[in-house]
């Protein structure tokens, strides 16, 4: 089958409820986090008002890089399980994989670049160094990490701070396959192989990046996070639980890390452990509820209604992730920062976010399809697995 006929099918519209939920929780926690730092007045009124309030106010905004590192777990998932139960077997399926990914990445963060431009223009920044033009080629080659990171070479653009991630994501996304045409040609293509073989990079990441500080061993370094959410997705392919003694670990090892991790002084060793405690609950958790979450928005039950609201979000929680933040400044910036205004600006977010993702669902963007230059596809590549 060609890379065109494969485009021409309708992609897979089976959503999994509770993990568009999950996704639509760590979009919510990163917005409360940008307004606990925009909005402060309006916190420290609380604290006056509520202090325990406040407090936990203050521990949710503390879970914002938390959040980021789940949306990493959560899009190894997805990816993974995008690619079905054949995995990439072809040459066609990687044109596929890739088309699809830039089209779900590209437009609407093309849409935030200008979005945060206009408000740039709006506010009188464009001078300013973060929407310089060197800034925008870098945020346009996935190249921007947070500037407070060693090795910096391009700042998000218009200081729209959410963008860091991006970057690490587009890595993820054209080494996950190179890392399985590469197993497969070793002919040992398998899933602890293949869990060893992202462990392996990440640490081979982290040492580079201690000699050479800089955005491609930084991206490398936090593969394993990545990919454990796609280990997950193996997880679920292949309908499995854990046994009880397997689920226990599972959970001892999270309470292990959580208790730990203060101790620990590299981030990036900080990020494993929060990356390795998602993927351990989230594994403990599919084992002892896997009904459960499997029916989760398939009934009317309390759970359902739980779920439900976190999974709407969830299925815009990418545009509300790019665009939230320069909304949430110019808010900031020309008005006061009263609760209305942020509540006014959160609904604008959440509309705008809803209209493009609309959007960009529709056209093919014909531009970026892909002709894959080498065997036609003959020479088959196991699933992870």
């Amino acid at each position: 089958m060609t890379t065109q006929a494969v485009l021409a099918q309708p992609a897979q519209s089976n959503r999994l409820v509770y993990v568009d939920a999950l996704r639509g929780l760590a979009a919510l926690t990163v917005v409360f986090h940008h307004t606990t730092t925009l909005f402060p007045n309006l916190y420290a009124g609380l604290a006056a008002i509520y202090p325990a309030g406040h407090r936990a106010a203050m521990f949710i905004s503390d879970r914002n890089y938390d959040a980021v590192l789940l949306f990493f777990v959560l899009s190894g998932f997805s990816i993974r399980l995008s690619t079905g139960r054949a995995g990439l077997v072809t040459a066609v399926d990687v044109n596929v994989y890739l088309y699809r990914r830039f089209k779900r990445i590209l437009p609407l963060f093309g849409a935030a670049l200008a979005l945060t431009a206009l408000l740039g223009a709006l506010g009188g920044q464009l001078s300013e160094p973060a929407f310089s033009l060197p800034t925008l080629v870098g945020n346009l080659l996935f190249l921007q990490t947070a500037a407070t990171v060693r090795g910096v070479w391009f700042v998000p653009y218009g200081d729209d701070g959410p963008l860091w991630s991006l970057s690490f994501e587009m890595f993820y996304y054209l080494l996950f396959p190179v890392m399985v045409f590469g197993l497969a040609g070793l002919q040992i293509a398998n899933r602890a192989v293949s869990f060893a073989c992202a462990a392996g990079l990440s640490l081979l990441g982290l040492a580079l990046y201690n000699v050479a500080p800089c955005p491609p061993f930084s991206f490398l370094s936090l593969f394993a996070v990545w990919y454990w959410g796609a280990d997950l997705a193996e997880h679920h392919l292949r309908s499995t639980k854990d046994g009880i003694v397997t689920v226990v670990c599972l959970i001892a090892s999270v309470i292990a890390m959580i208790v730990g991790i203060r101790w620990l002084t590299s981030a990036t060793v900080q990020s494993w452990a929060v990356g390795c405690a998602i993927y351990c609950a989230w594994r403990a958790g599919f084992s002892l509820f896997k009904n459960k979450l499997m029916a989760v928005g398939k009934n009317t039950n309390l759970l359902r209604a739980l779920w439900l609201p976190f999974a709407r979000l969830g299925h815009i929680s990418y545009a509300v992730y790019l665009f939230h933040f320069p909304m949430l400044i110019s808010a900031a910036a020309f008005y006061d920062p009263t609760l209305p205004v942020l509540a006014s600006t959160i609904m604008l977010v959440l509309g705008l976010a809803w209209c493009a993702e609309l959007i960009a669902a529709r056209p093919r963007y014909a531009f970026m399809k892909l002709n894959y230059i080498g065997t036609s596809g003959d020479a088959a590549i196991n699933r992870i697995g």
